[in-house]
């Protein structure tokens, strides 16, 4: 019987006091939002231009100046005549943050590795010209998908307000590596919806996204 109140005691003791390594585990959650434009090559049409970008991203010290965790981004790519773009991507992220700048301002460096979904929006354009006539008639086009990996390198500036609360600004470049889908395939492009047209136009090949550059500000729960 005395094995009980020895236990409940053991219990209560490890349920109570405090565990160091628990407090020595830091980390923070950051949201912000910015533009971003995307640079494809290989396209038979014109640039996309600049869209919004929103980004998720979240951390735990794994050394003082290292951190590691998960990042997941969302951004819209127009094309002027096309249908728009948008990416949904996520993956690893780390961030290191050398002890350069005075309290309460930090400066850091970022990279990952990261993947996700790609979708160009159906949109207008000219198909073949009706019999009798020279003149493209415009007519729909099919929606396309893909599948995009990406390495995001970058760097940013923080300043502390009252803890635990930061606000940041990030200049960032998301290099694409690897493409899949009909939306990077040059040879499965967007079909247009043309009864008749013998063949079926298809439309032009708008690129591969080998590089999306991006300005975000945003704030963050840091400890």
């Amino acid at each position: 019987m005395r094995r009980l109140p020895l236990l409940s005691f053991v219990i209560t003791t490890a349920t109570l006091a405090p565990w160091p390594a628990a407090a020595q585990v830091n980390g923070d959650l950051g949201l912000s939002a910015g533009a971003s434009r995307r640079f494809t090559t290989g396209a038979e049409a014109g640039d996309p231009g600049f869209g919004p970008v929103f980004q998720l991203q979240g951390h735990l010290a794994l050394l003082p100046m290292v951190r590691v965790g998960l990042y997941f981004a969302a951004d819209v790519s127009p094309m002027p005549s096309f249908g728009g773009r948008q990416f949904y991507v996520g993956g690893l992220h780390a961030k290191v943050t050398p002890p350069l700048l005075p309290a309460p301002w930090k400066l850091y460096g970022f990279t990952g590795f990261g993947g996700g979904y790609a979708h160009q929006d159906s949109y207008l354009g000219p198909g073949a010209a009706p019999v009798g006539s020279t003149t493209p008639a415009i007519v729909p086009f099919s929606s396309t998908d893909g599948a995009i990996f990406e390495v995001p390198v970058g760097v940013g500036l923080a300043y502390r307000l009252r803890a635990p609360w930061e606000v940041f600004v990030e200049l960032a470049g998301r290099f694409g590596v690897a493409f899949e889908g009909s939306l990077y395939d040059p040879n499965n492009t967007a079909i247009a919806n043309q009864p008749g047209a013998s063949p079926t136009p298809s439309g032009p090949f708008l690129g591969q996204d080998t590089v999306a550059l991006t300005l975000s500000m945003g704030v963050s729960f840091s400890d």
